[in-house]
């Protein structure tokens, strides 16, 4: 990219309002509001941000960024032009859950649609506050409650209410959660700690609160959502509507709450040994992880500084593993009933 061409390039990508910089724990976290895409900056890269942020020329900033880390003019510049190029790559975040190949948001002037299989079944507005549906011929009362436990965590997001793809159980005095996209195990193992005692919080919905200091999360959250499908499904079925009106379920999903004691990401693909083992993640690597299990397939600016928000709360309260679970049923069984005796009170 010939130089001269930079300060055009510059203009164009319109930086503030775009970025969002935080710092986590001594580190900088970028989130590109254009894409959602989650980014862990080196210093060097987080001086650059910063600085564009901050409306410094790419002149000033080569000159600042030689200065304030020792390097040759020369070494500056590339610097600069590679961090301009990369922001210029609008990308998508990654790591989307497998298991919602079925389902797609898809923004438009109303709001957003959600698709299943590619035809538009529901419309949701923009501010989570009605939802309509779209779908013809009409749909089986057991696919319309499908459609509807799909849009509440959604509904919730764009009401600012944090939803994590999750499943949990009460443990030691705490809420323990298993995250990670569908096919990662996170409800076999929360049935199996239930199983063995533990309270079944949730098996893929957890409704986190920040509003009191410590993230807690809201008991009752799962099955108000389940049950406030199954109400607007009922009701479609027997009077014949279309549209309805979601202001109050925000509302509807306040009740007993636990702290959240330790969230562990699961992979399908980290199976094994004889017991469950988690990695402590840093925080910025721990925050990357939950804002791509925080449902912001909307694609939307507000739902992805939220989940940020909330997200940054999480990390500086709550340890976040990398977790490893041995393969296979009767062996995820005895390594659940080894992890709860071993860490019991």
């Amino acid at each position: 990219m010939a130089k001269d061409k930079l300060p055009d390039l510059a203009r164009s990508l319109s930086f503030e309002g775009r970025l969002v910089l935080v710092p986590v724990d001594g580190e900088t976290v970028l989130l590109d509001l254009a894409s959602g895409a989650l980014h862990h900056l080196n210093p060097a890269a987080a001086h650059i941000c910063r600085s564009l942020l901050q409306g410094a020329s790419l002149a000033e900033l080569e000159i600042s960024l030689a200065q304030s880390f020792g390097i040759a003019p020369g070494e500056a510049a590339h610097a600069v032009r590679t961090v301009i190029a990369a922001l210029d790559e609008v990308s998508t975040v990654q790591d989307r859950d497998p298991g919602a190949g079925l389902i797609l948001f898809e923004s438009n002037d109303a709001g957003f649609l959600l698709k299943w299989e590619g035809r538009s079944v529901l419309q949701i507005d923009r501010s989570g506050y009605s939802i309509t549906v779209l779908a013809t011929p009409p749909v089986t009362p057991g696919n319309l409650k499908v459609y509807l436990q799909w849009a509440a965590p959604h509904v919730l997001a764009l009401q600012h209410q944090p939803v994590l793809h999750a499943s949990a159980v009460l443990h030691d005095g705490g809420v323990l959660a298993f995250a990670g996209p569908s096919g990662a195990g996170k409800t076999t193992l929360a049935r199996l700690f239930a199983a063995e005692g533990a309270r079944l919080v949730s098996e893929d919905l957890v409704l986190v609160s920040t509003q009191h200091g410590h993230p807690s999360v809201i008991l009752d959250g799962e099955r108000v959502l389940r049950e406030w499908a199954s109400r607007l499904t009922t009701v479609a079925t027997d009077q014949g509507r279309a549209t309805f009106d979601t202001r109050g379920l925000v509302d509807l999903v306040h009740g007993p709450t636990l702290p959240l004691a330790s969230i562990m990401f699961l992979d399908a693909q980290a199976r094994s040994g004889d017991r469950i083992h988690g990695e402590l993640l840093s925080q910025p690597e721990g925050l990357a992880r939950l804002v791509r299990n925080g449902f912001a397939e909307l694609q939307d600016r507000i739902v992805w500084r939220e989940l940020l928000s909330a997200g940054c709360v999480i990390v500086e309260r709550v340890p976040l593993y990398s977790a490893t679970v041995p393969d296979g049923l009767d062996a995820a069984r005895e390594a659940v009933e080894r992890y709860r005796v071993n860490t019991a009170s």
